[in-house]
């Protein structure tokens, strides 16, 4: 067998694996700019436009962004913000539906967001993209999930025309 010697547990036949990756534009975070950058590329992803620099302003950011803040920015421009469980098949199952989701890291000195943007079946993991990285990263399904436990959901963003989706997410 071609994988006998992978270090890792193929999660199903090449013929039978999904993946999933929804592109995200390239936009690069100014300094404590993560939340709106972001929340940017989500926007891109459903075919919006969005500006992280104004949003960072309208959203009155100043050394970082407050989530509650992005929330009521993102309603007042014709979005849901809806926080789902940390489990893989929901993030899959919206990923599957075209919606990259959010997630807040935590650490002792700072805080940070990415975004959760594709799966691989076979290999096992997660996509996501740092707001401050041109590249997607990728980890293990339940060690990324983990990353995100701290804030205990993730963040879907969705476009309040996208009833399909917002039922999806609140299921």
């Amino acid at each position: 067998d071609e994988w006998e010697d992978v270090p890792f547990e193929a999660t199903a036949d090449a013929e039978d694996s999904e993946r999933r990756f929804i592109p995200l534009t390239l936009l690069a975070q100014n300094r404590n700019h993560c939340v709106p950058t972001s929340v940017a590329m989500v926007i891109h992803s459903q075919g919006g436009e969005a500006d992280p620099e104004k949003m960072f302003e309208e959203m009155g950011g100043m050394e970082g962004t407050a989530l509650w803040r992005t929330r009521e920015w993102l309603s007042e421009h014709g979005f849901r913000t809806i926080a789902v469980d940390l489990d893989v098949d929901v993030a899959k199952n919206l990923i599957r539906a075209g919606i990259p989701l959010i997630g807040s890291l935590h650490g002792p000195f700072d805080s940070h967001v990415d975004v959760l943007c594709g799966f691989d079946e076979r290999l096992g993991v997660f996509f996501f993209r740092a707001p401050n990285h041109w590249s997607p990263g990728m980890a293990p399904q339940e060690l990324t999930l983990e990353r995100y436990e701290t804030e205990g959901s993730l963040l879907a963003v969705i476009d309040e025309r996208n009833t399909k989706a917002i039922a999806l997410a609140e299921q």
